[in-house]
């Protein structure tokens, strides 16, 4: 016959093993879709930071550059000490 010990330990082992399982579930939910871009959220930024692109082309070509406010200072060159 089995003791009490014995069902304790296997039934902690059981746990032990569940918490695991489900933790290892969680990580492959977290990256499924982030190696292949298959993330629709992913696509959405995508093509809406393309339009935006798109639209700030045509407003610089229709407007000009030069109604933009020029900056301060110039940034800086990589490559170039200040």
């Amino acid at each position: 016959m089995l003791s009490n010990k014995f069902y304790a330990v296997q039934a902690e082992i059981y746990r032990d093993m569940r918490r695991q399982a489900d933790q290892d579930r969680l990580v492959r939910l977290a990256t499924v879709g982030r190696e292949a871009g298959d993330n629709v959220f992913g696509r959405a930024l995508a093509r809406l930071g393309r339009r935006l692109v798109a639209w700030g082309k045509f407003l610089q070509e229709r407007y000009g550059s030069a109604s933009a406010p020029q900056p301060a200072c110039q940034p800086a060159r990589p490559g170039v000490a200040i």
